[in-house]
């Protein structure tokens, strides 16, 4: 038995600080997951407290195999539901940054502590990446979130969604051939701009 079989069963007896050890011990990574879905702080508090809700008053579901996986399958599942409530109420095709702090937030979680003169055209570039990634259908932006910011393999991530390996894959094909088509016009066009702008400054 997992030590965080141990713990839900220590809760189901009426042990609270069991559940308050889980909480703390996977907190940073579910909130990470959580921003990265919905690049809002407050949706992201929202899936946070939601996901754990549902954890504590279904403490039975965790089959006793990778709580990680099993946390991420109700916070993905939890996302899914939301996404599709919002599809159908505003009907809108992403979630967009809602605040400058979140935006700041998802620029800072992507840069790299680079020296060079290419911090801005490296900058910008990479916080367009994540705002298309964003925009993308839900079914296409979990698996990017799950494979590449959370580092899942197709495995985990088949199994956290319940669907095939080769789901995940032509996901991720679609998803990565949409980015592609998306983006290149605008790196290019960056490319072309920042170029410019070193010739004039030399």
């Amino acid at each position: 038995m997992t030590e965080q079989k141990r713990l839900l069963i220590r809760y189901t007896e009426g042990d609270v600080q069991a559940m308050n050890e889980l909480i703390e011990a996977y907190k940073q990574d579910l909130y990470n997951l959580c921003f990265r879905l919905t690049f809002s702080l407050s949706d992201a508090d929202d899936l946070f407290q939601q996901t754990w809700l549902k954890v504590i008053n279904r403490p039975e579901k965790f089959n006793g195999n990778s709580f990680k996986n099993w946390l991420y399958t109700v916070c993905v599942n939890t996302f899914r539901d939301g996404y599709r409530k919002r599809m159908r109420l505003m009907k809108i095709g992403g979630v967009e940054f809602k605040n400058n702090q979140a935006k700041d937030i998802a620029m800072a979680l992507v840069s790299d502590n680079v020296t060079t003169e290419d911090i801005a055209q490296g900058n910008f570039i990479k916080t367009t990446l994540v705002a298309h990634v964003n925009r993308l259908a839900s079914k296409y932006k979990t698996v990017i979130v799950l494979y590449y910011y959370q580092d899942m393999s197709y495995d985990e991530i088949s199994k956290i969604l319940n669907i095939p390996i080769g789901t995940v894959k032509s996901r991720m094909n679609t998803a990565k051939s949409k980015l592609h088509k998306q983006l290149l016009p605008i790196v290019k066009t960056e490319e072309v701009i920042w170029e410019e702008e070193k010739y004039v400054r030399h």
